[in-house]
């Protein structure tokens, strides 16, 4: 029987970060009045704020600037936002990440949504990305557009969007100095420069930040590099060139059983057991321009990255499969926006155009005698993938109220794989094209300047990335279904003198979701299930001294953030069994006090429910509650040191698990990556 919206009441003291950004006073559209761009390089948090007020379903600002304590990891960055997912996997600095449940149950990297760069994809062709080649050190604000709502940028799929500025020389100017010391053997350190001389603008950022890891063999270490350069061809006209780079070596302990795990969270099994290095590089260079029009703007974007992930056991008794992936993409867009009247009423066309071009080698083994493996395992799978995207969005503005929106778009999508191998038979290549329609239909009623009501139903379309795309599996020698979905979403948005809050709710139709069900280790199974999608996302941040009158140097906010997940399998071997990974509640909240020359704050991260490994619903893992302690002094005008503890009272916890694991009757099913101890960090700013 399937379930329908179902919204449960938590009572909860919490307490995170507080990136819930509020939202500015929403403008009016004016066809002479150019709205905040789309996507152009230069983008400020203002624009952002605005942007995201102007939607016709759940979205939110992340706003750096407000962020408090050590942010290594990207779980971190996205802790407090109300419809993203985010927890620590494996190495120190993987991060599972996922929007509305969209891609939760891959394994290797991330899908589901398109992450953008200033305005240029993040992905691979195929729809793959990795959450390592992000630098926190590097953003200034982030725009989270969750499912329908990504369709303008040009993200096709369940999620939606997740849009990351970079810092620039007109955006951060001066220079920046942060050496940073914690627990585990962990240190970072970051160097950053940006200035304007004329039309031109420049910055470098680079960050390195290594780690002996909370658990024993899970070292790692990374360093990014960031090169912005700016010119202003007139006051209409902005080309930015960016150059990136990441590199990440990782140790990967093996996941524990619940036994385990009990024992000790910490352990790595025994020598015995496979030791594997994960390690990754990203290299992307890419211009974007933009240029403003009488009564609209454009934006053009071109870039090339190239991946290099290499997964790779050392000691392995029993069966490791080794990868070695280079990817090389090119991809280049369109999109912009026209405002226009039509019979006397306001409009706004948007539009979004794409296409991109991937080809990665993957070669590797599969060991079942030790390091050297078995030399009739060898494989090489030579892949390309091709996507086309076309998407148009039509806004009309009838009487300063009431704002209708109507899109449609169409995605076309190629996955080719070729193999290499004289000893391997059992797989095949496969060829395959995917084509589909996208759209949204939407609504937003203007209450007042700062009260909004939205609706909107949208349709998702997502060509299978290669990971999934397998030929081989038991059922089937064919590549998978694209995964389609129909997504209906109610909401409102409020802000007054000193509440800003935001309440999303939303259920999504899944067709042919991706997934991978390993009957033997690293054998897979894969096939396409339907699946429901329904939630609650609700977001406040409230500014104490105005709610109440509180007059004196301290200042006092509060932010609290809550997702119900109700993700469930609808039909098939799974039916209403409960997607596994995500867990059903999750809460976070803070509450932090301040003056001009401090502040000090507490978080909690609270999930009250566990999660489920596996399809099947036997495997589960506990819930848990963190508590999180920061405080920060600006010791001078231009020297700030900040410290705090993580996990203040030291609890084992779950911090995500392995989807589908296979079970096996001679060993206990491991599937627990335990979450990091109590950590201390002690940091200092210098900025000029």
């Amino acid at each position: 029987m399937k379930k329908y919206f179902k919204l449960h009441i938590v009572a909860a003291v919490s307490l995170s970060a507080p990136i819930y950004a509020q939202n500015d006073q929403v403008e009016k559209l004016d066809e002479t009045v150019i709205q905040g761009g789309y996507g152009d390089g230069i983008s400020n948090l203002e624009l952002s704020k605005k942007r995201v007020s102007e939607l016709t379903g759940g979205s939110s600002v992340i706003d750096t600037e407000s962020w408090r304590g050590s942010i290594v990891k990207p779980e971190d960055i996205f802790q407090g936002d109300p419809g993203v997912f985010a927890r620590s996997a494996g190495t120190g600095n993987d991060t599972r990440l996922s929007v509305r449940g969209s891609g939760i149950q891959r394994r290797r990297g991330s899908r589901g949504l398109s992450i953008f760069l200033d305005g240029a994809p993040l992905n691979d062709a195929d729809g793959s990305f990795y959450t390592r080649a992000i630098d926190p050190f590097n953003i200034s604000h982030i725009e989270v557009f969750r499912g329908g709502n990504g369709l303008v940028h040009g993200a096709t799929q369940l999620g939606g969007a997740i849009q990351i500025y970079q810092k620039n020389g007109q955006t951060h100017p001066g220079g920046e100095v942060i050496a940073e010391v914690g627990s585990y053997d962990t240190y970072r350190a970051h160097f950053q420069y940006g200035e304007k001389v004329g039309p031109w603008d420049y910055f470098f950022g680079y960050s390195y930040t290594e780690s002996g890891g909370f658990r024993d063999h899970q070292d790692w270490d990374s360093q990014h590099v960031n090169f912005s350069v700016g010119y202003e061809w007139s006051d209409l006209a902005t080309t930015r060139f960016n150059f990136t780079h990441s590199e990440s070596n990782a140790l990967l302990p093996s996941e524990l059983s619940r036994t385990e795990f009990r024992d000790d969270a910490q352990h790595f099994l025994s020598t015995s057991d496979p030791v594997i290095f994960r390690d990754l590089a990203t290299f992307q260079i890419g211009q974007v321009t933009n240029w403003k029009t009488q009564n609209g703007e454009w934006n053009f974007y071109t870039n090339y990255q190239y991946l290099d992930f290499d997964h790779i056991p050392v000691l392995s008794p029993g069966f490791n499969r080794q990868v070695d992936l280079d990817t090389d993409t090119v991809q280049a867009g369109l999109s912009g926006h026209h405002n226009y009247t039509f019979l006397g009423v306001e409009n706004r066309i948007s539009s979004n155009l794409s296409a991109n071009y991937g080809r990665s080698e993957e070669g590797g083994f599969t060991t079942t005698f030790g390091p050297f493996g078995n030399p009739f395992a060898d494989i090489e799978f030579i892949n390309t993938s091709v996507n086309w995207k076309a998407y148009f969005e039509n806004e009309t503005v009838w009487n300063d109220k009431h704002h209708f929106v109507a899109g449609v778009g169409y995605v076309w999508s190629s996955r080719d794989r070729k193999i290499r191998s004289a000893n391997q038979t059992n797989d095949t290549g496969f060829d395959r094209t995917y084509e589909g329609f996208i759209g949204k239909v939407g609504y937003r009623y203007d209450i007042n300047d700062e009260s909004q009501l939205f609706a909107n139903v949208s349709r998702s379309f997502e060509a299978a990335p290669f990971s999934e795309a397998e030929a081989g599996g038991s059922s089937s020698n064919d590549p998978l279904d694209p995964q389609e979905a129909v997504t209906y979403e109610v909401g409102f948005r409020y802000k007054n003198s000193w509440l800003t809050s935001e309440l999303a709710l939303y259920r999504s139709d899944v067709r042919n979701e991706f997934v991978s069900l390993e009957l033997v280790p690293n054998v897979n199974d894969l096939s396409n299930e339907d699946t429901t999608y329904e939630g609650v996302e609700a977001a406040l941040a409230a500014d104490l001294n105005e709610a109440f009158g509180w007059n004196g140097e301290f200042k006092y906010q509060f932010s609290l953030s809550y997702q119900y997940n109700d993700f469930t399998f609808d039909g098939g071997v799974f039916d209403e069994n409960r997607v596994p990974v995500v867990s059903e509640h999750v809460i976070n909240a803070r509450f932090e006090i301040s003056t001009d020359k401090w502040s000090t704050g507490v978080t909690i991260d609270w999930q009250p429910e566990g999660v489920y490994a596996d399809n099947e619903n036997t495997l589960e893992a506990g819930g848990f509650a963190v508590l999180d302690w920061d405080v920060e002094w600006k010791f001078k005008h231009n020297v700030t040191l900040y410290a705090g503890v993580k996990n203040l009272l030291d609890r084992e916890y779950v911090s995500t698990v392995t989807s589908n694991p296979a079970v096996s009757n001679f060993a206990p099913t491991r599937f627990i990556s335990p979450g990091d101890g109590r950590t201390a960090f002690l940091g200092v700013k210098y900025t000029w």
